[in-house]
């Protein structure tokens, strides 16, 4: 099936690429480290105090470099995921929000059990494929250090699935690589991604060039997030702050590539538009949603992969604006081919908040938009003799064909109401009701994973070192 969105042309595609080689070279990145600034220095890029002027060529070598895809491992093997060259987004879910919107609409502090229970749902879950130390950000009752360190043990002490490190200082990047090397044994494998994010325009500071010297050392992946807001800390036009993206991308693709030459990285971009009358970031914005789209088309030109933020909205409660945004977001990760996306599941205020009942909501949608992007079936050679037996007054639904294949040819959504008006009114259960109940199961089924009591002792010891 042809269901593919790519907003660029060929032309504006090599434009953009052009420009970013010019901003590297004539504007240059701001790297905020001496060994980085040495780094460069050796390779021949122009340094001019904390200035780096990138070279088109290192910048071109480094793209061709960089791996096309890679797999990252899982606790448990059969949830590791391929990344790049993917026939399907794989999906994580809502990251780093500090704050939870309840059922009464209030909002309130995230703590550690509103992140356990985002675990339980995330691993519980059939269509989210990659996980996060940071669902929430626990702050309710928390120092910083311990809303940013103990997550990475509470992840693996309840999910087993493939993962990237959110919010990454070289402290959890060690934590959790001690962590993982304890539950994966095989060396020389991707274990996590780490992600860096930059602050815009084009500054990387010492604290991440630190992490990313860390993630380099236990030769793990690298993802460069820029978040730029579009008429504030980027251009305001899309194609002009794709261009800011796309450098800052590809300032950090070329600093590893120098310093770890084929290393695998993800190409990503949180970047979205200001709304100008309110000057508040719009993760929502159908304009938002196109750049990504932008710098999605980006990173397939360079063959790199890539990642985005795809369930987001900007609606402060769990009402009828926040579907409204989100899906025109998971519609565009699976129209936009996307390798990995987040804030699929979840997510609300401008990835600012999220809420129980919004991730059962997005894993449905998910499913709805699944079935509709579902190759179709070649035309059978019975059709016809199908419909001729049938003729004009029988009727399909005791045909041995429609018992036959029913249940693989429709979706069938988990809380939707599809019955009568008269059989809805005898449950009188709203879509909150049924959205509750689904919550309520999927808490009260979740197992957490098998882990031995030899390995469990020494992940216990690896949390007392850190905290």
């Amino acid at each position: 099936m042809n269901f593919t969105y790519e907003p660029l042309t060929n032309k504006q595609v090599e434009a953009i690429h052009q420009a970013t080689l010019d901003v590297l070279w004539q504007c240059g990145a701001e790297m905020n480290h001496p060994e980085i600034l040495e780094v460069f220095k050796k390779h021949g890029a122009a340094v001019e105090g904390n200035i780096v002027k990138i070279p088109a060529n290192l910048i071109e070598d480094a793209i061709k470099s960089t791996p096309a895809s890679f797999i990252l491992e899982g606790v448990d093997p059969k949830h590791s995921v391929k990344i790049g060259h993917n026939d399907h987004p794989i999906m994580a879910p809502n990251t780093c929000s500090p704050f939870m919107i309840d059922d009464d609409f209030t909002r309130r502090n995230a703590t550690f059990d509103d992140l356990k229970n985002f675990f339980k749902l995330a691993q519980t879950s059939d269509v989210c494929e990659l996980g996060s130390t940071l669902l929430v950000f626990p702050v309710e009752n928390a120092t910083q250090h311990e809303s940013i360190m103990l997550p990475v043990y509470d992840y693996f002490t309840h999910c087993t699935k493939a993962m990237g490190l959110s919010n990454a200082c070289v402290e959890n990047v060690c934590m959790a690589q001690e962590i993982l090397d304890v539950l994966i044994e095989q060396e020389n494998v991707n274990k996590m991604y780490v992600s860096l994010c930059p602050i815009s325009p084009l500054r990387f500071e010492e604290n991440l060039l630190n992490t990313l010297i860390k993630a380099i050392e236990f030769r793990q992946p690298i993802e460069c997030v820029p978040c730029s807001s579009a008429g504030m800390t980027g251009p305001l036009k899309a194609i002009d702050d794709t261009v800011l993206s796309n450098a800052e991308n590809l300032a950090l693709i070329t600093l590893v590539q120098l310093m770890a030459p084929g290393l695998p990285m993800i190409y990503s971009v949180y970047s979205a538009i200001t709304d100008m009358r309110t000057l508040q970031l719009s993760t929502g914005a159908p304009e938002t949603f196109k750049m990504l789209a932008m710098c999605r088309e980006m990173a397939k030109y360079y063959d790199i992969p890539f990642e985005m933020p795809s369930g987001g909205s900007d609606a402060k409660a769990f009402d009828v604006q926040a579907p409204m945004e989100s899906t025109l977001g998971i519609v565009n990760a699976f129209a936009t081919k996307t390798d990995t996306c987040t804030f699929m599941f979840g997510s609300l205020d401008t990835f600012n908040s999220a809420s129980y009942r919004k991730f059962i909501l997005d894993e449905e949608t998910v499913r709805n938009v699944q079935a509709y992007v579902k190759p179709v079936d070649d035309l059978r050679d019975t059709t016809a003799s199908l419909i001729t037996r049938v003729g004009h007054h029988d009727t399909y639904v005791k045909n041995k064909d429609t018992l036959k294949n029913y249940r693989k040819e429709h979706h069938f959504p988990k809380f939707s109401h599809r019955m009568s008006h008269a059989d809805y009114v005898k449950e009188h259960l709203s879509i909150n009701d049924r959205l509750d109940k689904i919550l309520k199961k999927r808490l009260e089924a979740y197992e957490k994973p098998a882990i031995n009591k030899d390995k469990l002792k020494k992940l216990d010891a690896i949390r007392d070192k850190y905290l």
